[in-house]
Protein backbone atom coordinates (compact mmCIF):
# COMPACT_ATOMS: atom_id res chain seq x y z
CA UNK A 1 0.00 0.00 0.00
CA UNK A 2 1.29 3.40 -1.02
CA UNK A 3 -0.76 5.57 1.69
CA UNK A 4 -0.95 4.94 5.56
CA UNK A 5 -3.59 7.55 5.82
CA UNK A 6 -7.44 5.72 6.70
CA UNK A 7 -9.37 4.73 3.67
CA UNK A 8 -12.53 5.87 4.88
CA UNK A 9 -11.36 9.08 5.78
CA UNK A 10 -9.60 9.90 2.47
CA UNK A 11 -13.36 8.78 0.85
CA UNK A 12 -15.18 10.68 3.15
CA UNK A 13 -17.67 8.13 4.46
CA UNK A 14 -18.43 6.08 7.42
CA UNK A 15 -16.72 2.48 8.24
CA UNK A 16 -20.98 1.16 7.72
CA UNK A 17 -20.71 2.58 4.32
CA UNK A 18 -22.70 0.97 1.99
CA UNK A 19 -21.17 -0.24 -1.21
CA UNK A 20 -23.01 2.62 -3.64
CA UNK A 21 -22.33 5.22 -1.22
CA UNK A 22 -18.61 3.87 -1.49
CA UNK A 23 -18.74 4.13 -5.02
CA UNK A 24 -20.55 7.51 -5.49
CA UNK A 25 -18.20 8.83 -2.70
CA UNK A 26 -15.09 8.02 -4.77
CA UNK A 27 -16.64 9.53 -8.01
CA UNK A 28 -17.15 12.92 -6.69
CA UNK A 29 -13.59 12.93 -5.19
CA UNK A 30 -11.57 11.25 -8.25
CA UNK A 31 -13.57 14.24 -10.46
CA UNK A 32 -12.38 16.86 -8.07
CA UNK A 33 -9.34 16.12 -7.73
CA UNK A 34 -8.33 15.31 -11.27
CA UNK A 35 -5.42 16.70 -12.00
CA UNK A 36 -7.05 18.65 -15.17
CA UNK A 37 -9.41 20.07 -12.63
CA UNK A 38 -6.39 21.43 -10.44
CA UNK A 39 -3.65 22.74 -13.05
CA UNK A 40 -2.12 24.79 -10.37
CA UNK A 41 -2.26 22.02 -7.11
CA UNK A 42 0.77 20.37 -7.81
CA UNK A 43 -0.79 17.91 -4.87
CA UNK A 44 -3.90 16.99 -7.20
CA UNK A 45 -2.71 14.12 -8.83
CA UNK A 46 -1.59 12.27 -5.58
CA UNK A 47 -4.86 12.71 -3.97
CA UNK A 48 -6.59 11.64 -6.96
CA UNK A 49 -4.54 8.34 -6.89
CA UNK A 50 -4.95 8.13 -2.96
CA UNK A 51 -9.04 8.17 -3.50
CA UNK A 52 -8.51 5.57 -6.21
CA UNK A 53 -6.05 3.13 -3.89
CA UNK A 54 -9.13 3.87 -1.09
CA UNK A 55 -11.83 2.86 -3.24
CA UNK A 56 -10.08 -0.25 -4.87
CA UNK A 57 -9.78 -1.74 -0.95
CA UNK A 58 -13.23 -0.49 0.19
CA UNK A 59 -15.42 -1.69 -3.01
CA UNK A 60 -14.16 -4.96 -2.71
CA UNK A 61 -15.83 -6.82 -0.09
CA UNK A 62 -13.08 -9.33 0.65
CA UNK A 63 -10.08 -7.03 0.93
CA UNK A 64 -12.57 -4.56 3.31
CA UNK A 65 -13.37 -6.90 5.64
CA UNK A 66 -9.84 -7.71 6.22
CA UNK A 67 -8.71 -3.59 6.24
CA UNK A 68 -11.78 -3.81 8.65
CA UNK A 69 -10.09 -6.32 11.24
CA UNK A 70 -6.42 -5.22 10.90
CA UNK A 71 -5.74 -1.90 9.05
CA UNK A 72 -3.12 -1.65 6.41
CA UNK A 73 -1.27 -4.30 7.90
CA UNK A 74 -3.73 -6.69 7.28
CA UNK A 75 -3.19 -5.62 3.64
CA UNK A 76 0.56 -6.31 3.21
CA UNK A 77 0.96 -9.22 0.51
CA UNK A 78 -2.43 -9.19 -1.12
CA UNK A 79 -1.70 -8.18 -4.59
CA UNK A 80 -2.96 -4.69 -5.45
CA UNK A 81 -2.81 -1.96 -8.17
CA UNK A 82 0.31 0.45 -8.13
CA UNK A 83 -1.41 3.72 -8.63
CA UNK A 84 1.47 5.46 -7.45
CA UNK A 85 3.22 4.05 -11.12
CA UNK A 86 -0.28 4.76 -13.37
CA UNK A 87 -1.11 7.65 -15.16
CA UNK A 88 -3.88 9.51 -14.25
CA UNK A 89 -5.85 8.41 -17.50
CA UNK A 90 -5.20 4.28 -16.90
CA UNK A 91 -7.12 5.05 -13.84
CA UNK A 92 -10.18 6.67 -15.22
CA UNK A 93 -9.92 3.82 -17.96
CA UNK A 94 -9.83 1.35 -14.98
CA UNK A 95 -12.88 2.86 -13.42
CA UNK A 96 -14.77 3.43 -16.52
CA UNK A 97 -17.99 2.38 -15.33
CA UNK A 98 -18.11 4.59 -12.50
CA UNK A 99 -17.35 7.61 -15.03
CA UNK A 100 -19.78 6.68 -17.47
CA UNK A 101 -17.08 6.54 -20.32
CA UNK A 102 -15.80 10.40 -19.95
CA UNK A 103 -12.35 10.77 -20.25
CA UNK A 104 -10.18 12.88 -18.05
CA UNK A 105 -11.79 15.72 -15.94
CA UNK A 106 -15.54 15.30 -17.57
CA UNK A 107 -14.83 17.99 -19.88
CA UNK A 108 -13.05 16.32 -22.69
CA UNK A 109 -9.51 15.38 -21.76
CA UNK A 110 -6.59 13.88 -23.26
CA UNK A 111 -7.24 10.53 -24.66
CA UNK A 112 -4.81 7.56 -24.77
CA UNK A 113 -3.12 7.03 -28.54
CA UNK A 114 -1.82 3.79 -29.68
CA UNK A 115 -2.77 0.40 -28.14
CA UNK A 116 -4.47 0.39 -24.56
CA UNK A 117 -1.36 -0.24 -21.64
CA UNK A 118 -2.31 -2.58 -18.88
CA UNK A 119 -2.39 -1.67 -15.27
CA UNK A 120 0.48 -2.77 -12.87
CA UNK A 121 0.15 -4.97 -9.29
CA UNK A 122 1.76 -4.88 -6.47
CA UNK A 123 2.38 -6.60 -3.63
CA UNK A 124 4.28 -7.22 -0.02
CA UNK A 125 7.14 -10.11 0.13
CA UNK A 126 8.99 -10.72 4.09
CA UNK A 127 11.64 -13.03 3.56
CA UNK A 128 14.03 -13.69 6.49
CA UNK A 129 17.66 -12.63 6.85
CA UNK A 130 18.86 -15.63 5.65
CA UNK A 131 16.88 -15.59 2.16
CA UNK A 132 18.11 -11.86 2.14
CA UNK A 133 21.73 -13.03 2.07
CA UNK A 134 21.38 -16.23 -0.42
CA UNK A 135 18.61 -15.14 -2.14
CA UNK A 136 15.09 -17.24 -2.72
CA UNK A 137 12.36 -18.15 -4.99
CA UNK A 138 8.75 -17.14 -4.05
CA UNK A 139 5.03 -18.90 -5.23
CA UNK A 140 3.22 -15.12 -5.31
CA UNK A 141 -0.32 -15.75 -4.83
CA UNK A 142 -2.42 -13.01 -6.42
CA UNK A 143 -5.80 -12.02 -8.07
CA UNK A 144 -6.20 -9.90 -11.48
CA UNK A 145 -8.68 -8.71 -13.93
CA UNK A 146 -9.14 -10.55 -16.93
CA UNK A 147 -10.63 -10.96 -20.15
CA UNK A 148 -13.87 -13.40 -20.00
CA UNK A 149 -13.37 -16.83 -21.61
CA UNK A 150 -16.78 -16.89 -22.95
CA UNK A 151 -17.87 -13.31 -24.29
CA UNK A 152 -14.41 -12.74 -25.21
CA UNK A 153 -14.53 -9.32 -23.45
CA UNK A 154 -17.70 -7.97 -24.91
CA UNK A 155 -20.19 -8.81 -22.19
CA UNK A 156 -22.64 -10.42 -24.16
CA UNK A 157 -24.03 -13.93 -23.97
CA UNK A 158 -22.14 -16.30 -26.51
CA UNK A 159 -24.27 -16.26 -29.85
CA UNK A 160 -25.31 -12.46 -29.46
CA UNK A 161 -23.54 -9.03 -29.39
CA UNK A 162 -23.70 -5.30 -28.07
CA UNK A 163 -26.00 -3.18 -30.28
CA UNK A 164 -25.25 0.24 -30.82
CA UNK A 165 -26.92 2.96 -28.11
CA UNK A 166 -29.96 4.27 -30.19
CA UNK A 167 -30.44 7.34 -27.61
CA UNK A 168 -26.57 8.44 -28.51
CA UNK A 169 -26.06 6.93 -31.71
CA UNK A 170 -23.22 5.29 -30.39
CA UNK A 171 -21.08 8.18 -29.11
CA UNK A 172 -21.72 7.72 -25.05
CA UNK A 173 -22.91 11.28 -24.58
CA UNK A 174 -25.81 13.55 -25.46
CA UNK A 175 -25.89 17.07 -25.80
CA UNK A 176 -28.40 19.83 -24.57
CA UNK A 177 -29.19 23.50 -25.60
CA UNK A 178 -29.41 26.52 -23.44
CA UNK A 179 -30.71 29.75 -22.81
CA UNK A 180 -31.81 29.59 -26.22
CA UNK A 181 -29.12 28.25 -28.31
CA UNK A 182 -26.30 30.17 -26.39
CA UNK A 183 -24.43 27.08 -24.66
CA UNK A 184 -24.46 23.94 -24.98
CA UNK A 185 -24.44 21.18 -22.70
CA UNK A 186 -22.83 17.63 -22.99
CA UNK A 187 -23.74 14.84 -20.39
CA UNK A 188 -23.14 11.36 -19.73
CA UNK A 189 -25.94 9.28 -22.29
CA UNK A 190 -28.71 8.01 -19.57
CA UNK A 191 -29.21 4.86 -21.71
CA UNK A 192 -26.15 3.70 -21.93
CA UNK A 193 -23.94 5.23 -19.10
CA UNK A 194 -21.45 6.14 -21.49
CA UNK A 195 -20.34 2.66 -22.42
CA UNK A 196 -21.97 3.34 -26.46
CA UNK A 197 -23.59 0.11 -26.39
CA UNK A 198 -26.05 -1.67 -24.89
CA UNK A 199 -25.82 -5.33 -23.51
CA UNK A 200 -29.74 -7.45 -23.88
CA UNK A 201 -28.17 -10.51 -23.37
CA UNK A 202 -25.67 -10.42 -20.54
CA UNK A 203 -22.78 -13.07 -20.65
CA UNK A 204 -23.42 -15.17 -17.88
CA UNK A 205 -19.75 -15.90 -17.09
CA UNK A 206 -19.00 -12.10 -16.46
CA UNK A 207 -22.83 -10.46 -15.82
CA UNK A 208 -21.98 -8.25 -18.50
CA UNK A 209 -18.85 -6.66 -17.06
CA UNK A 210 -16.52 -8.74 -19.59
CA UNK A 211 -13.97 -9.20 -17.31
CA UNK A 212 -13.64 -11.65 -14.70
CA UNK A 213 -11.23 -11.96 -11.19
CA UNK A 214 -8.90 -14.47 -11.66
CA UNK A 215 -6.52 -16.40 -9.02
CA UNK A 216 -3.20 -16.51 -10.09
CA UNK A 217 0.19 -17.83 -8.96
CA UNK A 218 3.72 -16.69 -10.00
CA UNK A 219 7.22 -18.05 -8.63
CA UNK A 220 9.34 -14.81 -8.56
CA UNK A 221 12.80 -15.21 -8.20
CA UNK A 222 13.75 -12.79 -4.89
CA UNK A 223 17.72 -11.59 -5.96
CA UNK A 224 20.09 -11.95 -2.97
CA UNK A 225 21.02 -8.60 -1.40
CA UNK A 226 18.00 -7.26 -1.94
CA UNK A 227 17.26 -4.45 0.45
CA UNK A 228 14.01 -3.05 1.86
CA UNK A 229 11.76 -2.12 -0.29
CA UNK A 230 13.23 -2.54 -3.64
CA UNK A 231 10.87 -3.39 -6.20
CA UNK A 232 11.32 -6.92 -8.21
CA UNK A 233 9.49 -6.19 -11.41
CA UNK A 234 7.97 -9.17 -13.42
CA UNK A 235 7.38 -8.33 -16.78
CA UNK A 236 4.19 -8.80 -18.65
CA UNK A 237 2.04 -10.45 -15.42
CA UNK A 238 0.19 -7.43 -14.58
CA UNK A 239 -3.54 -6.59 -15.65
CA UNK A 240 -4.85 -6.13 -19.03
CA UNK A 241 -6.41 -3.40 -19.85
CA UNK A 242 -10.28 -3.25 -20.05
CA UNK A 243 -11.98 -4.67 -23.57
CA UNK A 244 -12.36 -1.48 -25.69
Amino acid sequence: MSTSADYYEILGITRDAAGEEVRRAYRRLAIKWHPDQNPDNPDAEGKFKQCAEAYEVLSDPERRAVYDRHGHAGLRGRAGHDFNSMHVEDIFSMFNDIFGGQSGGGGGGRRQRGPARGYDLETVVEITLEEVLEGCEREIPFKRLEVCTQCKGSGAKPGSKPIECSTCGGQGQVAQNGLGGLFRMVTTCPTCQGRRHIIKDKCGECSGQGRMSVQRKLSVKIPRGISDSQVVRVAGEGEPPPPQ
